[in-house]
Protein backbone atom coordinates (compact mmCIF):
# COMPACT_ATOMS: atom_id res chain seq x y z
CA UNK A 1 0.00 0.00 0.00
CA UNK A 2 1.21 3.67 -0.74
CA UNK A 3 0.52 6.86 0.62
CA UNK A 4 1.10 10.30 -1.32
CA UNK A 5 2.89 12.84 1.34
CA UNK A 6 3.25 16.17 0.35
CA UNK A 7 3.79 15.29 -3.79
CA UNK A 8 6.33 12.15 -2.31
CA UNK A 9 4.92 8.64 -2.65
CA UNK A 10 6.54 7.49 1.11
CA UNK A 11 7.32 4.38 1.54
CA UNK A 12 5.14 1.33 1.28
CA UNK A 13 3.41 0.60 4.61
CA UNK A 14 2.66 -2.47 5.14
CA UNK A 15 0.35 -4.00 7.55
CA UNK A 16 0.77 -7.53 8.07
CA UNK A 17 -2.59 -9.12 9.63
CA UNK A 18 -2.73 -13.10 10.82
CA UNK A 19 -4.96 -14.18 8.40
CA UNK A 20 -6.79 -15.99 11.37
CA UNK A 21 -7.05 -12.80 13.50
CA UNK A 22 -9.40 -10.48 11.44
CA UNK A 23 -12.68 -8.97 12.45
CA UNK A 24 -14.72 -12.10 10.86
CA UNK A 25 -13.25 -14.44 13.17
CA UNK A 26 -13.72 -12.13 15.42
CA UNK A 27 -17.14 -11.47 15.79
CA UNK A 28 -17.79 -14.98 14.46
CA UNK A 29 -15.73 -16.20 17.92
CA UNK A 30 -17.92 -13.38 19.95
CA UNK A 31 -21.12 -14.96 18.55
CA UNK A 32 -20.18 -18.47 19.53
CA UNK A 33 -19.32 -17.38 23.06
CA UNK A 34 -22.56 -15.68 23.13
CA UNK A 35 -24.65 -18.75 22.26
CA UNK A 36 -22.63 -20.91 24.40
CA UNK A 37 -23.50 -18.53 27.37
CA UNK A 38 -26.89 -18.07 26.52
CA UNK A 39 -27.58 -21.89 26.53
CA UNK A 40 -25.47 -22.46 29.65
CA UNK A 41 -27.57 -19.72 31.14
CA UNK A 42 -30.96 -21.07 29.89
CA UNK A 43 -30.02 -24.59 31.57
CA UNK A 44 -28.96 -23.27 34.73
CA UNK A 45 -31.97 -21.24 35.00
CA UNK A 46 -34.14 -24.45 33.99
CA UNK A 47 -32.50 -26.38 36.04
CA UNK A 48 -33.25 -23.90 39.10
CA UNK A 49 -36.84 -23.71 37.95
CA UNK A 50 -37.18 -27.97 38.49
CA UNK A 51 -35.45 -27.83 41.60
CA UNK A 52 -37.95 -25.16 42.91
CA UNK A 53 -41.11 -27.33 41.72
CA UNK A 54 -39.28 -30.22 43.43
CA UNK A 55 -38.55 -28.59 46.32
CA UNK A 56 -42.70 -27.38 47.14
CA UNK A 57 -43.78 -30.56 46.30
CA UNK A 58 -41.59 -32.02 48.83
CA UNK A 59 -42.57 -29.42 51.08
CA UNK A 60 -45.91 -30.08 50.51
CA UNK A 61 -45.68 -33.69 51.45
CA UNK A 62 -43.89 -32.93 55.00
CA UNK A 63 -46.87 -30.34 55.94
CA UNK A 64 -49.39 -33.41 55.09
CA UNK A 65 -47.37 -36.13 56.85
CA UNK A 66 -46.68 -33.67 59.96
CA UNK A 67 -50.71 -33.69 59.95
CA UNK A 68 -50.80 -37.13 59.33
CA UNK A 69 -48.60 -37.80 62.19
CA UNK A 70 -50.49 -35.08 64.90
CA UNK A 71 -53.37 -37.49 64.19
CA UNK A 72 -52.35 -40.49 64.64
CA UNK A 73 -50.48 -39.31 67.73
CA UNK A 74 -53.42 -38.05 68.78
CA UNK A 75 -55.54 -41.36 68.44
CA UNK A 76 -52.51 -43.53 69.77
CA UNK A 77 -53.70 -41.10 73.05
CA UNK A 78 -57.01 -42.08 72.83
CA UNK A 79 -57.09 -45.57 72.45
CA UNK A 80 -54.43 -45.95 75.81
CA UNK A 81 -57.00 -43.68 77.57
CA UNK A 82 -57.66 -45.55 80.70
CA UNK A 83 -61.08 -45.07 79.66
CA UNK A 84 -60.99 -47.13 76.54
CA UNK A 85 -58.84 -49.72 78.14
CA UNK A 86 -61.17 -50.18 80.48
CA UNK A 87 -64.31 -50.69 78.06
CA UNK A 88 -61.81 -52.92 76.08
CA UNK A 89 -61.15 -54.93 79.31
CA UNK A 90 -64.83 -54.98 80.03
CA UNK A 91 -65.68 -57.11 76.45
CA UNK A 92 -62.87 -59.46 76.89
CA UNK A 93 -65.10 -61.09 79.80
CA UNK A 94 -61.87 -62.10 82.02
CA UNK A 95 -61.77 -62.35 85.98
CA UNK A 96 -60.18 -60.11 87.75
CA UNK A 97 -57.01 -61.02 90.14
CA UNK A 98 -58.64 -61.35 94.05
CA UNK A 99 -55.90 -62.69 95.80
CA UNK A 100 -52.23 -63.45 94.75
CA UNK A 101 -49.95 -66.26 96.16
CA UNK A 102 -46.19 -65.71 95.70
CA UNK A 103 -43.53 -68.29 95.59
CA UNK A 104 -40.63 -68.06 97.82
CA UNK A 105 -37.52 -69.38 96.96
CA UNK A 106 -35.18 -70.50 99.63
CA UNK A 107 -31.60 -69.21 99.91
CA UNK A 108 -28.76 -71.12 98.77
CA UNK A 109 -30.49 -72.61 96.14
CA UNK A 110 -28.35 -73.75 92.88
CA UNK A 111 -29.21 -75.20 89.84
CA UNK A 112 -26.88 -77.98 88.22
CA UNK A 113 -26.11 -78.56 84.80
Amino acid sequence: MTQKYEGVYSQKIEKKRSSWLNIKTLNGLLLAFIIVGGLYYVTGINDLVVKGFTLQELKTKVTLLKEENQDLTVRTASLKSYNNLAKRIANLKMVAVDNIDYVKAETGVAMAR
